[in-house]
């Protein structure tokens, strides 16, 4: 009897302590998993220029800038793996003396906010399509704010200033400015360039451009589109044109406020085909080259 007793003993032992291995495996797995996962989504604080490259590099989606930081002649580069990616930079400064000093791939996209960035040459340089957003943003450029081999868009709501001490604003190929954004440009040459397609103000959004040379402040090799509560300003601090398009399409009710140099137009529009009202003034006189259409100023 004895002998069942310590034998039932035994046995029960050896079930608890299997059952007892088993529950802290299963604990030590579960723990792990968490971690990863938190790792690769978290927000990341950098103070210096290695902690910055590696989060262009990582996984983090968002990074919070402690100080200011100079990356010198490195440029910080979007893949189109990485995607979007974001930066607070809680009022700090990053400055670059690269080409530019953010590159983004096709189909990528930034997000940043509360932050100016200083370019030696280039700030922002988009390889293909690519979209760029910010609340607060400042760019600055000896060459361009931002430089576009493609189409550029300017996220909703966002709040934009970039200024060239040599060079353009801002260079693309198609310009879309979305909903409610302000974009505000001043620079040597053109503002803004529109190389080959359309410039697009939707509902609500601003640009405001200056030029401080013998450059139209924004040139547009293509069409000029403006949708309901949008406003077009422009003005010319030298000899030229405030602005000097190709064609224009108006939808809805718009203001423009263009004001040429000395030998310039408010606006000068190659093919004006249809009538239209706005809001604002064109300060020289509107000149167009071709078309039967014409524009009423209310000022």
């Amino acid at each position: 009897m004895l002998h069942f007793v310590l034998k039932l003993k035994k046995n029960i032992f050896t079930v608890l302590t299997a059952v007892l291995c088993v529950m802290l495996l299963s604990a030590c797995k579960g723990v792990d998993e968490p971690q990863q996962n938190q790792t690769s989504e978290q927000n990341v604080y950098v103070s210096t220029a290695e902690e910055l490259k590696a989060f262009f590099e990582g996984a983090a989606k968002k990074a919070i800038l402690k100080n200011s930081i100079e990356i010198n002649s490195d440029m910080l580069c979007v893949s189109k793996a990485r995607g979007t990616i974001e930066i607070d930079g809680a009022g700090f400064v990053l400055t670059g003396s690269g080409d530019c000093v953010i590159r983004l791939e096709s189909e990528t996209s930034i997000l940043l906010n509360n932050i100016t960035i200083v370019g030696g040459m280039d700030t922002i340089g988009c390889m293909a399509d690519s979209c760029v957003s910010g609340k607060n943003l400042v760019l600055k450029a000896q060459m361009s704010a931002i430089r576009s081999n493609g189409k550029l868009v300017i996220g909703k709501e966002s709040d934009i200033t970039a200024e060239s001490s040599l060079g353009y604003g801002i260079m693309a190929d198609t310009l879309e400015i979305e909903d409610n954004a302000s974009v505000k440009v001043s620079a040597e040459k053109n503002a803004v360039n529109i190389l080959k397609k359309r410039l697009v103000l939707a509902e609500g959004s601003l640009l405001d451009a200056v030029t401080k040379n013998d450059y139209s402040a924004v040139k547009c090799t293509g069409t000029l589109v403006m949708n309901d509560g949008s406003a077009f300003i422009v003005k010319n601090k030298s000899e030229y044109h405030g602005a000097q398009i190709d064609y224009i399409e108006i939808n809805g009710d718009v203001t423009i406020k263009a004001r040429g140099g000395d030998k310039g137009a408010g606006l000068f529009i190659f093919g004006l085909e249809d009538d239209y009202t706005v809001n604002g003034y064109c300060k020289s006189d509107l000149r167009k080259e071709n078309g039967q259409g014409s524009i009423e100023f209310k000022d």
